[in-house]
């Protein structure tokens, strides 16, 4: 039953020995060796168990994550000993015979059939005292834990009559007149070229940095590029063609090979692991995995995609870090640039609007000057109506306008809104006594969630904290 003490995976404070000076992190009082947390990071990986192959940012995400981690149980192991909530040995072995921790249930031992079976879970208690021990000591930190965190929720506090206040907005429904300043409609304005290209520079920092990236070198061969139409022969043709090629770049390389025999070498922008598809080539998974498991410069055997064009290709260059091109974005960034000039207009016309015209002259003005009007009725916090959609902002602040008022401005996406209020109505009295008991309890769930996250990031804030180096260099806030 040796196996059955990798239970001890569920608790990583069961996988940290005593640390060794000089220590590269500090939790508290408690100092880490670098050897201590690559070890824990180790059995942290082995026990969350990655789906995907990790790059290095990935690796350094994890790694962050499993430190976040060792504080958060710092914490908790701190205010379980202040507040005395160890269970003792007598109530431990009645909740492990009950409730068998949630690892158990997956040891190949407890199942019959696949079903995790309690009666050999029970066996393995009484006759196996070091697996009982086990058990226990994982279940110790695991009871400590909830009845730790159901003792500091039970500390928030749910004021009814602000849940009450809530509610009746929520159910409180108007009826409006819309002014829509929709800057789709203006479609003769359009972002120049550069000014697609500026947009990129100024977004791609935080939107198409990347890491891990290669590219592929690719001779394209079309003529099976269906296999629902492609005759027998082209079919037969595509794969001669490219075995020869690929056999010639075997002896002399791919862009010899490819200018020899006349064929166009193209080569795809860089893409990583993690990416869907590679452009240029399609949505291909199996060939991703397959680049990133052999070295730059390897010549791969003729692949045949999913629509049936086949392709010689050779792994091309490699960066640690790189940005995804313009050009196969550029059709992108030029509708995105076009939505923000045109969203510039919009808000320079609503200004004009707002400066020229009166709340009494503002719906005449606005049919006038073709302005989208949309009549709608019973509009509650969480409405959606055509064209406009879900605006909250909007419907927030047409339910706390008077009746026969105009509403503030409102500004969502770009676009603008006016509404003038035409009437309002209220819920019954009776249906807060209906809700009542529901609405407590899920104000309460919240709560407690909100008071527990401002509870930890207090604690967290009293802890003295060295965070290892490479955490400290990816985040200068974590030094």
């Amino acid at each position: 039953m040796n196996r059955l003490l990798s239970l001890s995976l569920l608790i990583l404070s069961s996988l940290i020995l005593m640390a060794a000076k000089p220590y590269t992190a500090r939790i508290g009082e408690r100092e880490y060796s670098e050897k201590e947390l690559k070890d824990g990071f180790s059995a942290y990986l082995e026990f969350i168990k990655p789906t995907q192959t990790l790059d290095k940012a990935d690796s350094l995400g994890y790694f962050s994550q499993y430190f976040d981690e060792l504080i958060a149980m710092n914490i908790y192991n701190k205010e379980i000993k202040r507040r005395k909530l160890v269970l003792s040995e007598a109530d431990l072995e009645v909740q492990i015979w009950q409730n068998p921790p949630q690892g158990v249930k997956q040891i190949p031992d407890f199942l019959e059939d696949g079903v995790f079976s309690l009666e050999r879970y029970h066996k393995a208690l009484m006759e196996e005292e070091s697996f009982k021990r086990e058990v226990m000591q994982v279940s110790r930190d695991m009871y400590s834990y909830h009845a730790l965190l159901a003792e500091v929720k039970s500390e928030a506090q749910v004021d009814e009559a602000a849940v009450q206040e809530k509610w009746l907005t929520t159910a409180t429904t108007a009826d409006a007149e819309i002014i829509y300043f929709d800057y789709s409609r203006l479609k003769h304005i359009e972002a120049t070229p550069q000014e697609a290209r500026d947009y990129y520079e100024s977004i791609k920092e935080r939107e198409y940095k990347k890491y891990g990236g290669r590219s592929l070198y690719y001779v394209q061969f079309t003529g099976a590029s269906s296999r629902a139409t492609s005759s027998p022969e082209a079919l037969q043709k595509s794969a001669a063609d490219s075995r020869a090629l690929y056999n010639l770049a075997r002896e002399i390389g791919i862009e010899a090979a490819a200018k020899g025999l006349k064929y166009e070498l193209k080569e795809t922008p860089l893409f990583s692991r993690n990416d869907p598809f590679i452009r240029g080539i399609g949505r291909e998974p199996r060939l991703i995995a397959l680049v990133f498991s052999q070295k730059p410069g390897s010549l791969l055997e003729p692949y045949q995609n999913s629509m049936g064009d086949t392709f010689v290709l050779a792994i091309g260059q490699e960066k640690e870090l790189y940005y995804e091109a313009f050009e196969p974005l550029a059709q992108i960034m030029q509708m995105r640039a076009n939505s923000l000039k045109r969203a510039a207009k919009n808000r320079e016309i609503f200004a004009d609007f707002i400066a020229r015209y009166t709340p009494e002259e503002y719906l005449a003005a606005a049919e006038r000057d073709s302005l989208t009007i949309v009549k709608q009725n019973a509009i509650s916090l969480a409405s959606s109506f055509a064209p406009i959609g879900e605006v909250e902002a909007l419907n927030k602040a047409i339910l706390s306008t008077p009746v026969g008022s105009f509403s503030p401005p409102v500004e969502y996406g770009g676009m603008h809104y006016l509404a003038r209020v035409k009437a309002r109505t209220l819920p019954e009295p009776e249906a807060w006594e209906q809700l009542k008991d529901k609405l407590l309890a899920s104000a309460r769930e919240e709560a407690e969630q909100a008071y527990m996250d401002e509870w930890f990031q207090m604690q967290k804030a009293a802890l003295k904290i060295i965070y290892p180096p490479e955490i400290a260099t990816s985040n200068p806030q974590n030094k």
